[in-house]
């Protein structure tokens, strides 16, 4: 059997059958046939694991791990780069699809500009309203840019998070490049592509980038970047972040960046707990937060752009230090 062009690792647990079908159906009919697809069944309970069970009996592109304990998506995604063979990895959530070229357009621009990595732009899809956001930043063929977004946390740029995105195999395992346990961080997509592209840019490679969507997740109440659970992680996320930047890639321009995308972590996870919990719950929150390392050197360093950068209502951050301090 060749070498598979791309492998598409996908942890899976406890999703909606209908969700997980349409997932592993758009990935199965892509134009690009020779796929991998490395379902990693992380311990789930609805009988998800079933579904995967049976379509692998029908079709041999796809490889079933099984995890011995539930590890969550980081761990399972790196369970899933030791086991893939492709000459690129791709990385899906179980409740998403994708257009049916995405893979090869994404290949074959990435070969085509000898690229260690290519991405293409995504959509959100409101399951509740049937609203659809179609995201487009024809910059990201940028690498600088990319960087930018990640460091700043922009959750409206295609760039920050790993699905519409393919890496070369050799490359990661080279770089030893692996996603953070997501029990103890949030936002590992960030953390990954931070240190991927950062790297590329050192050693002077580029990105190979395709303009169009053809990644579309699916917005719901069950997603895990939903819930309160992940907003907790949020700050180990930049902490971890802003450590990362101090040491290997310390300069103005990233320490800048780094520290706006720590005051929108602090303003994300105030406006959730001042919404689903009350203002003093949100107080006592941030207050909480504002003991993290990177927190304490963003306030002592870069206070003077928290107005600058960020107009209302993201400005009630000052009020709420200023309560608290």
């Amino acid at each position: 059997m060749m070498q598979p062009k791309v492998s598409i690792i996908i942890p899976v647990y406890n999703v909606e059958k209908k969700l997980l079908c349409k997932c592993l159906d758009s990935l199965l009919n892509q134009t690009l046939n020779e796929i991998e697809l490395v379902c990693v069944l992380d311990c789930p309970t609805d009988g998800t694991d079933k579904i995967v069970e049976v379509y692998a009996q029908k079709d041999n592109r796809i490889k079933v791990i099984k995890n011995a304990q539930n590890l969550h998506i980081g761990e399972s995604r790196n369970k899933g780069i030791q086991q893939a063979t492709g000459e690129f990895i791709g990385f899906f959530d179980d409740d998403d699809y994708c257009e049916p070229d995405m893979y090869e357009k994404l290949y074959y621009n990435a070969k085509q500009s000898n690229s260690k990595a290519a991405l293409c732009e995504r959509s959100i899809e409101i399951m509740s309203s049937g609203f659809i956001h179609a995201f487009h930043d024809k910059k990201n063929a940028d690498i600088s840019h990319c960087i930018k977004k990640l460091l700043i946390n922009d959750n409206n740029s295609s760039a920050i998070l790993v699905w519409n995105y393919i890496y070369n195999r050799k490359f990661i395992l080279e770089n030893n490049l692996r996603f953070v346990d997501t029990k103890q961080i949030s936002a590992e997509d960030a953390l990954f592509n931070v240190s991927a592209l950062l790297l590329m840019r050192e050693l002077g490679e580029n990105l190979a980038y395709v303009p169009e969507v053809l990644y579309h997740h699916l917005y719901h109440k069950g997603n895990t970047g939903a819930t309160i659970g992940y907003m907790n992680k949020l700050p180990i996320f930049r902490e971890e972040l802003t450590t990362f930047i101090t040491k290997h890639y310390n300069t103005p321009e990233n320490r800048h960046n780094t520290h706006i995308g720590n005051i929108v972590i602090l303003y994300r996870v105030a406006r959730l707990y001042a919404k689903r919990e009350g203002l003093s719950a949100s107080i006592k929150q941030i207050k909480n937060i504002t003991t993290y390392k990177g927190i304490l050197q963003l306030q002592k360093t870069e206070i003077r752009i928290w107005e600058k950068e960020l107009s209302l209502p993201k400005n009630i951050l000052n009020w709420i230090i200023k309560l608290i301090s």
